[in-house]
């Protein structure tokens, strides 16, 4: 099996490093080059177009930000018509980026939700979790739908759990990883806190709450049927949220805390680097969607607004200026 990775952070060299092991002929290309344990990874200047050509799948492993990009510098290569392009990326629109742009690539959804992290030599590990995989749009016709079942149990085999999920349910894919992506992250970058000091603090609990509820309410309206993911019971939680304010702050403060801890989240350590956000991409897409649906959502539009004055030099913010956000966009939703 021949797969190409677009991306070498952590999540590119997961895969890269797991499909290896399990025995795929494995090609890693990024904007900077490198190496990927003894695997060179190819800058695009570097990449003959014909470095694609029988590629079984091609793995896009970048941030939301770059995918526009990936797409275009992907359609100079020589893919092959039918070729598997996999967006394992977080938050909404990744996928209509890359369908974009060639038609006769076959786009899958999928969702990484291992805990990846770096070793001192740059090798990605990962922790529970695993890999999902859907169809995006349509139903994949019989070739590339072997494709999905061989890279599933080329996962697998190297040690990170895969599973594809049939049908079309790419899109339930994508909001589902979204809901756990939104967990303690916009929030936590905001505030300038860890995962487990919100857990502790009532106030920023229950905004926390009023974001992940928000987020149910505004998928469901846009029609979003979700699933479980690897390790993480998608389904459950979904209605742990709809139960009393003080059972679900009880329920979530034990995992919130222990899955992240004081581990900063990946916003919070862009925002600190000075890198671009993937928050459009998560906050934005659900306010957007929001929006599509008649419906207001203060929580999703105060953390934009947060992480947007951040970025301008603004001090961390506190749990009370959250909720005087979510009171003022919930004025303007209702005016």
């Amino acid at each position: 099996m021949r797969v190409l990775v677009v991306g070498a952070g952590a999540i590119g060299g997961l895969c890269a490093s797991t499909l290896r092991a399990a025995g795929a002929d494995v090609r890693v290309v990024s904007r900077r080059g490198g190496r990927i344990l003894d695997m060179p990874v190819l800058t695009w200047d570097d990449v003959p177009a014909a470095a694609a050509r029988g590629v079984d799948a091609a793995l896009v492993c970048v941030k939301a930000y770059a995918t526009a990009d990936v797409a275009e510098r992907l359609q100079r290569l020589d893919l092959s018509p039918g070729t598997c392009v996999v967006s394992l990326q977080n938050g909404l629109g990744n996928e209509e980026a890359l369908a974009a742009v060639a038609s006769d690539w076959v786009v899958v959804a999928g969702a990484v939700t291992a805990a990846v992290h770096r070793d001192r030599g740059g090798d990605s590990r990962a922790t529970r979790g695993g890999v999902a995989l859907s169809a995006w749009s349509a139903a994949v016709p019989p070739p590339a739908a072997g494709v999905l079942d061989a890279l599933a149990e080329r996962f697998t085999r190297g040690g990170l759990p895969a599973r594809v999920i049939p049908g079309s349910r790419g899109r339930d894919l994508k909001w589902s990883k979204l809901l756990l992506n939104v967990a303690a992250n916009g929030t936590a970058a905001a505030l300038g806190w860890t995962p487990a000091r919100i857990a502790r603090d009532p106030l920023a609990m229950s905004f926390e709450i009023g974001l992940l509820r928000e987020t149910v309410r505004v998928g469901e309206a846009a029609g979003v049927r979700w699933v479980d993911v690897p390790g993480f019971p998608v389904r459950l939680f979904r209605h742990v949220l709809r139960g009393p304010a003080f059972l679900v702050r009880r329920l979530l403060a034990r995992p919130l805390a222990g899955a992240r801890g004081d581990k900063p989240p990946s916003l919070l350590l862009d925002l600190e680097a000075g890198r671009p956000l993937e928050a459009p991409w998560l906050y934005g897409r659900v306010a957007e969607a929001a929006e599509e649906a008649g419906l207001g959502a203060p929580f999703h539009r105060t953390v934009l607004r947060a992480l947007e004055a951040r970025r301008n030099g603004a001090p961390p913010w506190s749990p009370d200026r959250l909720w005087e956000g979510v009171r003022r966009e919930d004025g303007r939703s209702r005016s």
